[in-house]
């Protein structure tokens, strides 16, 4: 009866829901392209029957599945992996980490018959779920196909459970339909059981964002573009993942940096693609020289703030920093993943918003690696960073050893997904 008139709601909403892809396509186009797929149509051929699928929302949920689905490839190669997202640059993600080896499509809308047409035309043995993408009829129809469900790396902050917790006819019976809950920390554990989960189905895994690995030639590459773009002789701090209402705060923090630290350089990087040419702007009115990361090959003159208009670079852009503060924080976003930059031994600042990592930004800021300020006093936080260069090693490899300590979740996942994927279950 709830997931009737939650359906009844969803189709009521879909000519709001298309003409905001719209909208959203005028600043990135991707988001008017494919439409069908998100109702269940056109949807890429695969002549393997046996497919493993994915689900990862957008970039952030991507980053963290692209080494699980490595293992998967490595482990079960007669499988083939297919991997759903809903926004272009999550979809940009996959294809850069995987080409055409992997099949993408995005997910359909949370209505039956886009989801009876996609699990007719894939068929697949195993359904994962990165982190908490809940759809009721997505996982009700799974369920009724006999798709076992793993929801991986799974996170659910306070106020997303008090949020769930109003929906309680609907949600409990969406969270007791999965068969495992793997989750990032026993705070988000506690929160499913909340929501109606049992013991049975949880168990804590860590956060497979401390496996991430670093490549030799990320970091020479970040060590080349760094003098290329800002010289020798100076200290780069970057802000990023930021989001809108961040953007000017960042560069007003960073005119007030340069009164105490002259030599300072700046790297932003915007979450959202489509607000590149707005922060440009913003870049261009502080006076500062600066240049736009799509035209580094037109650059002829050093810069003192480099805007991060790309995709798939994020850790490159760590890697060329001294410090790093983390966006989504200064807003109430609930901020990003603070993992990235503690694994190549950069210290880090938040600011007050950091509920959606709660558990890894106040293991960071005991053992020293990140400081917790508001945007008034963050111009002392990164010049201290900036400045000490003891402090920051220090913090910088706690920071390390902190994502030494606690890497081992991917393979605690694997170890799911093997009863999961070899149960018998009929099509």
């Amino acid at each position: 009866m709830y997931r009737f008139f939650y359906s009844l709601i969803f189709y009521l909403l879909l000519p709001v829901i298309y003409f905001r892809l719209w909208l959203r396509g005028k600043q990135n186009v991707g988001y008017r392209q494919r439409w069908g797929e998100r109702l269940g149509f056109h949807l890429p051929a695969c002549s393997n029957p046996k497919i493993i699928w994915v689900h990862s929302v957008s970039v952030g949920e991507t980053l963290a599945a692209i080494p699980l689905c490595r293992c998967l490839n490595q482990k079960y190669p007669d499988h083939q992996l297919l991997i759903t997202t809903t926004t272009p640059t999550g979809s940009e993600r996959v294809h850069a980490a995987f080409g055409d080896s992997v099949i993408h499509c995005y997910l359909p809308y949370d209505i039956t018959p886009a989801i009876r047409r996609f699990l007719k035309h894939f068929q697949p043995a195993l359904l994962i779920i990165m982190e908490t993408e809940l759809w009721p009829n997505l996982i009700a129809h799974c369920k009724m196909s006999h798709i076992p469900m793993l929801l991986a790396n799974a996170r659910l902050s306070d106020k997303s459970t008090k949020g769930y917790l109003k929906f309680a006819k609907l949600t409990r019976p969406m969270v007791q339909a999965l068969d495992k809950i793997a989750t990032q920390s026993r705070d988000d554990a506690n929160n499913f059981l909340k929501l109606g989960a049992n013991l049975q189905q949880i168990s804590v895994s860590g956060n497979v964002k401390y496996d991430l690995q670093i490549e030799e030639e990320l970091l020479d590459n970040s060590l080349f573009l760094r003098e290329k773009i800002f010289g020798q002789d100076c200290k780069v701090w970057i802000a990023a993942s930021t989001h809108k209402g961040e953007d000017e705060k960042i560069l007003a923090i960073h005119q007030r940096v340069l009164e105490h630290c002259p030599n300072a350089k700046l790297i932003i990087v915007p979450r959202h693609p489509e607000r590149f040419d707005r922060v440009a702007e913003l870049c261009l009115s502080t006076y500062v020289p600066f240049i736009r990361r799509s035209q580094l090959q037109q650059a002829n003159a050093k810069a003192g703030i480099l805007l991060g208009d790309s995709m798939g670079e994020m850790m490159m852009y760590y890697a060329m920093a001294d410090c790093a503060f983390v966006g989504g924080s200064l807003v109430e976003t609930g901020g990003h993943n603070l993992l990235e930059p503690a694994a190549l031994g950069l210290p880090s600042i938040v600011g007050l918003h950091t509920f959606n990592f709660k558990e890894a930004t106040q293991t960071l800021i005991e053992e020293g690696a990140t400081i917790q300020t508001d945007e008034g006093e963050m111009p002392q936080a990164i010049c201290y960073w900036l400045t000490d260069e003891s402090a920051r090693k220090t913090a910088g490899q706690k920071g390390k050893e902190l994502i030494e300590k606690n890497r081992g979740a991917l393979h605690k996942l694997m170890q799911y997904i093997d009863p999961l994927l070899n149960r018998t279950f009929v099509k």
